[in-house]
């Protein structure tokens, strides 16, 4: 330090007198420019906690490193309302509050070149390419000399009030969605490029230098560090020495203050033939028991989101205490151990000391100067004292260094994965009663996904007047493996599993997969899947290219869904029903018959920009199920008895060989026998129906040998259900 420096010139220059002088004015400058102000530099527990308070210093960042901000303006929570219901069936209405917040931090005292990502509560908020994975914006402000106040903050304060904030690097975010946070702003960290190229150490300190009103002289100093960090109240000396530890940094002297690293060279070469008159080297001493057996250093991860890491580096067979330190510098976990095993290589090396003394050539020689011997040694000069015309000097052995960084793992981490979120694609539809329950309304199911790995969310939005207004519903996460067939599925028996035909699907996005299930799986409720309109299952799904399936081992028509197996169309959607990532809206009874709007919207697109699809609701939760095994039988009178089994919507499995349920507030159906144009209606409350021979000779003019013949399962709530329909010949 300035001390030692200026107690060897002033020694140089008038003996011990001035010697003594040199030291008093040593001690002042060290006590002006490296005296602490009541504060160390940060380690790597203050990058990572975001605070809001007064004083608190902003850290000048370096490179590409992690950091969190100081909130240095805030505009409180802002409560939004959200109304649902009250329909005449649907029950009362339903009042949900969202919170956001519109606040700005700090984030360096040093003009940066832009933010990458942005992580809130550990998890990323926005990556890489702008995407936010909330609900808000943001905006970057890099801390020029020319930058204008931001318009919120100019709004809010009024714009006599609005300070630009010139110099420092801030964010602001602007109607953050809370509700990920527990309604809270969230602990944000940024990824920051503060730096075109990374910095050497020389440029590091000498910035550090200039914003404390020092001027250093680095010379040497050019190793490059990715990303460090700096509080701008911490002492120069804290980040001589704290950079000391990841290379050989030296305070050396002059009316300056200069630094330098292993590269400075005096020539001098020490060899015990080439000493002259009055010059001797003297014997090498060493300490004993004050160098560790292990050291640990931390450092930001690089590869793990910059997370603190730790890397150890220890002597084989040495016993003694472990040394610790931590610094808030972004590395990989090669490099990081490459400055552990130095920093424990240095304090071993170091632990010997030598003595020289030399001639008038010496006599420019200065504390951090390097000497080299005839047998390779190399030698820091740490002391030197004019005496009896000879300089006496001190030295200790500089280590060899580590060289390249050696292989290291830093450990696994919990990183959430920046990638695009693409295009979110999504289906509205309606489907019989699926998980083991009953609605009591119409239900409407959101299938939503995007083609792009990266894709978390999207909120729906619904509009039951033709778009002329529309209601947030709820938010769609999660991702529904959806796609489109490649082919029209042929129809088959539903009684039993298809297994001459095959289905190749398409699914939107390279992180879907659909997997083979045993068939007792599927028998339980496996591998469910909408194919245009049709509820099928399958056991085998293999991949034959790049999000692309073939599925076999089918059941076909399932949950009353056979009527849809003719319609099948190459082009049309796959969805894989995996309720726990559909989305219901239970809407009105009002609402059957009429047409609802849909749009899905992801974060940080305008609802309007969002295409929308319209659904014709069904009611199809609601409606009785499709009655089976119809028949028909001609009596001796010529009479006609038709025949059918109904089927419950609480009750798709014959679990235990009885009836299942009625599921409906009365057993009635409605038939219809028809001869050409001519049918004959009405109303039963049993499963079979008797149509008189006087009946048919009054509607057809006779005993017909052929008839259609229709009958649905009535409802109190939307009346008939899908028909059984078939054409019988009559057996006369």
């Amino acid at each position: 330090m300035a001390t030692l420096v200026l107690t060897t010139v002033g020694a140089i220059v008038g003996g011990p007198i001035g010697a003594a002088i040199g030291a008093v004015a040593g001690n002042a400058i060290d006590q002006m420019l490296f005296a602490p102000k009541g504060r160390t530099g940060p380690r790597l527990d203050d990058l990572t906690v975001q605070s809001s308070a007064y004083g608190v210093p902003h850290p000048r960042l370096y490179g590409t490193t992690r950091a969190a901000g100081n909130v240095i303006w805030s505009r409180g929570l802002k409560e939004t309302a959200h109304r649902s219901g009250g329909g005449k069936r649907s029950g009362g209405r339903t009042t949900t509050y969202s919170y956001s917040a519109s606040f700005a931090v700090a984030i360096s005292a040093r003009p940066i070149v832009g933010v990458g990502r942005i992580w809130a509560d550990g998890k990323l908020l926005r990556g890489a390419a702008g995407e936010m994975t909330a609900e808000g914006t943001v905006r970057i402000y890099t801390g020029s000399e020319t930058q204008a106040p931001d318009p919120l903050i100019a709004a809010a304060e009024g714009g006599a009030n609005a300070p630009a904030y010139r110099g420092l690097a801030y964010a602001v975010f602007e109607d953050l969605q809370l509700g990920d946070f527990a309604n809270r702003i969230p602990n944000l960290s940024f990824e920051v490029i503060s730096d075109a190229a990374p910095p050497t150490v020389g440029a590091i300190l000498g910035d550090l230098a200039e914003a404390a009103g020092v001027r250093i002289s680095t010379g040497g100093l050019s190793e490059s560090l990715p990303g460090f960090a700096a509080a701008t109240n911490a002492p120069l000396s804290t980040w001589i020495a704290s950079l000391g530890e990841l290379g050989d940094v030296r305070a050396l002297g002059g009316k300056r203050i200069r630094l330098h690293d292993d590269s400075a060279e005096t020539g001098i070469v020490l060899d015990d033939d080439g000493l002259v008159e009055g010059e001797s080297r003297h014997s090498i001493a060493r300490r004993s028991g004050d160098a560790p057996a292990l050291v640990t250093f931390g450092y930001l991860d690089i590869a793990r989101d910059y997370q603190a890491g730790t890397q150890r580096a220890f002597r084989p067979g040495a016993r003694g205490r472990e040394d610790h330190s931590a610094l808030p510098v972004a590395l990989s976990a090669g490099a990081a151990k490459r400055a552990a095993q130095s920093v424990l290589q240095r304090l071993w090396t170091r632990r010997e000391t030598a003595a020289f003394r030399l001639g008038y050539r010496a006599l420019a020689l200065q504390p951090g100067d390097r000497l080299s011997g005839r047998d390779g040694r190399r030698w820091e000069i740490r002391r030197t004292v004019l005496e009896t015309m000879t300089v006496a000097i001190e030295a200790e052995p500089v280590d060899a260094g580590v060289g390249l960084d050696p292989a290291a793992d830093g450990g696994r981490a919990e990183t959430t994965i920046d990638a695009p979120q693409g295009e979110t694609q999504f289906h509205a539809f309606e489907l019989p009663p699926i998980a083991g329950e009953m609605p009591s309304v119409p239900r409407l199911w959101i299938a939503a996904a995007g083609s792009g790995s990266g894709w978390r969310r999207g909120e729906i939005w619904l509009s039951g007047d033709a778009g002329a207004s529309w209601s947030s519903v709820g938010m769609a996460s999660g991702g529904v493996p959806m796609g489109m067939a490649l082919a029209a599925l042929p129809a088959t028996d539903p009684t039993r599993w298809d297994e001459t035909s095959a289905l190749d699907v398409e699914l939107i996005s390279d992180t879907m997969w659909l997997e083979s299930r045993p068939a007792l799986s599927v028998l339980a409720g496996a591998n469910l899947a909408l194919v245009g309109d049709e509820l099928i299952q399958f056991r085998s799904a293999v991949p034959t290219a790049p999000r692309r399936f073939r599925l076999s081992g089918l059941l076909r028509g399932r949950k009353a869904s056979e009527a849809a197996m003719a319609g099948h169309a190459a082009g049309e959607r796959f969805v894989l029903l995996e309720t726990a990532a559909l989305f219901p809206i239970d809407l009105s009874v009002d609402a059957i018959s009429t047409d609802v709007a849909v749009r899905v919207v992801p974060p940080n697109t305008s609802a309007s920009d969002s295409p929308h699809v319209v659904h014709r609701v069904t009611g199809r939760a609601l409606q009785p199920l499709s009655p089976v095994h119809g028949a028909a039988h001609v009596l001796a009178d010529g009479a006609i008895i038709f025949s059918w089994t109904r089927r419950s919507r609480t009750g798709f499995g014959w679990v235990d060989g009885v009836d299942a349920p009625l599921g409906e507030e009365y057993e009635r159906y409605a038939v219809r026998c028809r001869v050409g144009a001519t049918s004959v209606d009405d109303e039963v409350g049993e499963g079979m129906w008797t149509l008189t021979a006087s009946a048919q000779t009054a509607a057809f003019g006779g005993l017909p040998g052929a008839v259609h013949f229709e009958v649905r399962q009535l409802s109190a709530t939307v009346g008939g259900g899908a028909p059984f329909a078939a054409d019988f010949i009559l057996n006369r």
